[in-house]
């Protein structure tokens, strides 16, 4: 585990687990960050290096961790099946678990808005919806095909569902009726593997993996089903993606042992400019009635972001 500084300065490295961290994530006031490990516990650290509490009781590997709005509960989810609620001193409230049938893998979870509903969704394509104060089970509903992300928006009482067919949903969770739906432009076989919302709830950010062309790549989609463009940078599978609190920057982290910082805003104004120049390409060249200087205007401007 480390921390950097997004111009890629190492600030210092937390510590570590015996085996491979799947999952982390962090207080919204930055006192703690918690991972999860197929070593089967979670960990909680200080953002110093200190390790804070060790949250142990899954039977296999955490897959899943989510810390709520408010900083007053932590979730691990396991391929166990198993969801456990702790508070960040470490103590263990709750273990949630539903009818033995239904303890698949757990791949993501989230805590709405409100901080009152965690969601939890499992490899057999459901989503469940859990009271956070009760542990009660509110409800469960079918989301995809080998669902593998879920992401609560931090602005409004909404999901987001990406599952293995490369299909998008929105859901309204008081409803939990979807809202809005796409497919994402997988160019062969692959799969959906993360999903998170920018800070004001209007950007989603998904990780994909084509099979045909072998690629691992981050595409950037409205919350309306409308791409906006492709990131394309790491060579082996992405892990982990976040955006700064501001929505400026995205960070992605990949088996590759390398992480990227991208720069959200500079690369939208991009690729609008090159929509722009694409659209008056065939004017450039051929109007007889522009000088040739004025050809230019779009020279530089090229489509390596898309």
């Amino acid at each position: 585990m480390k921390l950097w500084k997004p111009d890629g300065t190492l600030l210092r490295t937390l510590g570590t687990h015996p085996v491979e961290a799947w999952a982390v994530d962090s207080s919204p006031d930055g006192t703690f960050i918690v991972s999860g490990s197929a070593d089967n516990t979670a960990k909680l650290w200080a953002p110093q290096g200190q390790l804070l509490h060790h949250l142990k009781g899954h039977q296999d590997a955490v897959y899943a961790v989510a810390v709520s709005p408010n900083g007053r509960r932590i979730a691990s989810g396991s391929i166990d099946g198993m969801i456990k609620l702790w508070n960040p001193e470490g103590k263990l409230l709750k273990t949630l678990q539903t009818k033995s049938s239904d303890n698949t893998a757990i791949f993501s979870l989230c805590f709405d808005s409100r901080n009152i509903k965690l969601f939890a969704a499992s490899d057999n394509g459901t989503v469940q919806q859990w009271d956070v104060s009760t542990g009660r089970l509110l409800n469960r509903f079918h989301a995809g095909v080998n669902l593998r992300a879920a992401t609560c928006s931090p602005t409004d009482q909404q999901l987001i569902t990406a599952d293995g067919n490369g299909k998008v949903k929105l859901w309204d969770t008081r409803s939990n009726q979807v809202i809005q739906s796409w497919t994402s432009n997988l160019k062969g076989d692959g799969f959906l593997n993360i999903a998170r919302f920018s800070p004001d709830g209007q950007t989603l950010a998904l990780t994909t993996w084509d099979q045909r062309l072998e690629t691992w790549s981050i595409t950037l989609w409205t919350v309306q089903g409308q791409q906006l463009t492709t990131l394309v940078k790491h060579q082996g599978e992405i892990r982990a993606i976040a955006f700064s609190p501001d929505g400026k920057t995205l960070v992605s982290g990949s088996f590759d042992q390398t992480m990227a910082v991208w720069d959200i805003e500079q690369i939208l104004q991009l690729d609008s400019l090159d929509f722009a120049c694409s659209w008056i390409e065939d004017y450039l060249k051929t109007n007889q009635e522009l000088k040739e200087r004025d050809r230019a205007l779009c020279s530089g401007i090229t489509r390596q972001l898309l």
